[in-house]
């Protein structure tokens, strides 16, 4: 598990398996343990900062007890449950806005597109989902969903690891500066979505552009450490984007 702490409160999500003197729990001796055990650190917590309230997560996995900590914040804790079924019931009725990696874009295209906007509504339209999706984006949306974490899940057998993810769009030709910033950054926001989706970052960011004489252009720019953010993104092609447009502008041509 993981936790922090602001001015008023703090999030702790805890979640896992785990043994009791050498013998199996089952989930259900599993969830009152650790609900003891997240009481327990909360109240220290509490105690140690003099009234800092905390509020905290407990499932199966990370996924399931990074989304249950939200449920009574800002000071208590929620358990979803060990059980298939138990799991299910709690992930049916949440809006899949709350599921880490869904932000308002993919929210939007969610309810625009399917009509969906709980998980239980994105499972009820699975196929619909793999269609408007790439096979990649489907899968992650589909498995959190359900409640299964990413990380734990092997590469299948001969499968390529993935190089990169893109984003792009045509539009008309034009040289007004406002409009292709605005341009840039609803692209920024699109692959920051897809990428928070398939639980991606990268430190190689492309700036690929196409003039009015159709000349196809490719800027790149290093970070220093992955980024996966919008404003991460943008920082990189921001200047990418500005240094072509001052070259262009002593060229006299766009």
């Amino acid at each position: 598990g993981g936790g922090g702490a602001g001015d008023d409160s703090g999030d702790c999500d805890g979640g896992g398996e785990g043994e009791r003197r050498g013998t199996a729990l089952t989930g259900e001796a599993l969830g009152e343990l650790a609900g003891e055990v997240v009481g327990e650190i909360r109240a220290r917590v509490k105690e140690a900062t003099r009234g800092l309230t905390t509020s905290a997560g407990i499932g199966p996995n990370f996924l399931l007890a990074k989304i249950a900590a939200d449920v009574r914040k800002p000071d208590g804790q929620f358990c979803t449950g060990w059980s298939r079924e138990a799991v299910l019931s709690f992930l049916a009725p949440l809006p899949v806005r709350k599921v880490p990696g869904v932000g308002r874009v993919m929210e939007k295209v969610l309810s625009k597109a399917l009509g969906v906007s709980s998980c239980g509504e994105l499972l009820s339209r699975a196929a619909e989902a793999r269609l408007l999706f790439t096979p990649g984006s489907a899968d992650s949306l589909l498995r959190k969903s359900l409640g299964w974490e990413e990380g734990g899940r092997e590469e299948a057998a001969g499968e390529a690891l993935q190089k990169g993810i893109s984003c792009e769009r045509t539009f008309r030709p034009t040289g007004d500066e406002a409009e292709l910033g605005e341009t840039l950054r609803r692209l920024c926001a699109s692959l920051a979505e897809e990428m928070a989706a398939r639980q991606l970052r990268g430190r190689t960011v492309t700036l690929k552009m196409k003039t009015s004489d159709f000349d196809l252009l490719t800027r790149d720019s290093s970070a220093a450490r992955p980024v996966g953010a919008a404003e991460e993104l943008q920082a990189h092609v921001v200047p990418l984007l500005a240094r072509e447009q001052r070259r262009a502008t002593s060229a006299g041509g766009g």
